[in-house]
């Protein structure tokens, strides 16, 4: 049954007397099969959730090797053309860029993405560590001055509390009682320790696979990303001969993307590299640890910046507070520097995008999808921002052209 009473042939009869053609009625077809799919969707919610879940959880891997080869061909895009340009300068002429270029640039991009991470780790791990002890340290030694006080005592209310609270406390040269601790720990739950711990390593051996998956995809992608690019672009002109706005969109998020990854890292980079030499400078505590806090946490917009001065903060009232006010003064001035001189100049014209857009974006991003949002919100809102724009202003020329026949058409007629 068609629209309640209506058959399949007394359709068929009512499009021959309306003179309805064969490709009137194909035209139809992908709204049918759209409202038929969010049909389904609706009265099968859970199901179709359920199902999308599972599929974008076995498709991660891809997914991963997508996204790892965006971020990586940025870098080696950079890599590709300093070498093309070095060649040119010593061959004295152009050349085309090779697939033993393409290889090379990619085994640079990864090696410095690598060692930087593995630097990252090796001179901020120990640091935070540290920092981290000492944390502790303080609030162990505060707890127990708080609970040998006097009047802590004298009170009887809390007065037994404290007591043995204190004397719960270990020392920090009492090993054994740490070791009796985790022994009975051990041996009273080692049925459930040893179920979590399969559990454990199964899921890390999930991602392992995952990042591996990804790893080698981003690879093929980067090797014959044109080959892959024209492909795409034919697949899309033979199926969706139309597609011609949505290639140009894709383009442009393309370009909004890369061009706001690089520059908010560049900036990023520079915050954290004058950051620590400023450390270095007013010799404040754990200057390489949080140059790169800093730098690592100015990656994501307006939130970012914040987030690292307050973590930065933490660690350095761990050692002084007034050298953590220093720091605060410090940050406040270098974080006014970048974004009136250095962020406008490196983003700020990238994206060409005003800071109350920035700030929106981010913001609701953030609410909506968490650090990736907050991330990916700008380069989104940018491109939506240019192409309202570059419609609102053909809207403009054509609306003068038609103001401006109009009154061609008036002046004719008087």
């Amino acid at each position: 049954m068609i629209c309640g009473n209506l058959t399949v042939r007394n359709f068929q009869e009512h499009c021959l007397k309306n003179n309805m053609k064969k490709e009137d009625f194909i035209k139809w077809i992908p709204l049918a099969v759209v409202a038929f799919v969010t049909f389904l969707c609706i009265y099968y919610w859970q199901s179709a959730v359920d199902f999308i879940s599972l599929l974008l959880g076995a498709a991660s891997g891809i997914f991963l090797g997508l996204i790892m080869a965006f971020l990586v061909n940025i870098l080696m895009s950079g890599y590709e053309s300093s070498i093309c340009s070095l060649i040119k300068k010593i061959k004295k002429r152009d050349i085309k860029r090779s697939g033993l270029i393409r290889v090379v640039s990619l085994i640079l991009a990864y090696s410095t993405i690598i060692a930087l991470i593995v630097v990252m780790v090796w001179l901020v791990v120990p640091e935070f560590v540290n920092s981290f002890v000492k944390i502790l340290t303080t609030i162990k030694s505060e707890a127990l001055n708080l609970l040998n006080d006097e009047k802590i005592r004298q009170n009887k209310y809390i007065g037994k509390y404290a007591s043995q609270i204190s004397k719960s406390i270990p020392a920090e040269d009492d090993l054994v009682n740490y070791i009796q601790n985790i022994g009975t720990f051990l041996m009273n739950g080692f049925s459930g320790l040893f179920s979590s711990m399969l559990s454990s390593a199964s899921e890390i051996v999930n991602i392992v696979a995952k990042v591996f998956i990804g790893f080698a995809l981003s690879i093929y992608v980067l090797i014959d990303k044109e080959k892959l690019a024209a492909q795409c672009k034919g697949l899309l002109k033979v199926y969706f001969p139309k597609s011609k706005n949505f290639v140009n969109v894709a383009q442009l998020l393309n370009n909004n993307f890369k061009t706001f990854f690089r520059a908010q890292v560049t900036d990023a980079a520079i915050v954290g590299i004058l950051c620590m030499l400023g450390m270095f400078l007013f010799r404040l505590p754990y200057p390489v640890m949080v140059g790169m806090i800093i730098g690592f946490t100015a990656i994501v917009p307006v939130i970012g910046p914040m987030t690292g001065e307050i973590i930065s903060i933490i660690f350095i009232l761990t050692v002084s507070p007034i050298k953590a006010f220093m720091f605060f003064i410090f940050i406040t001035v270098l974080q006014q520097i970048d974004n009136t001189f250095l962020y406008p100049r490196v983003v700020g014209k990238s994206i060409d995008l005003p800071g109350m857009f920035v700030f929106t974006s981010v913001a609701v991003g953030g609410s909506l999808f968490g650090l990736v949002g907050m991330i990916c919100a700008v380069p989104l809102t940018a491109t939506a921002y240019k192409l309202i724009k570059s419609d609102y202003r053909h809207r403009i020329v054509v609306k003068n052209r038609e103001d401006k026949r109009k009154k061609r058409e008036d002046s004719k007629h008087t």
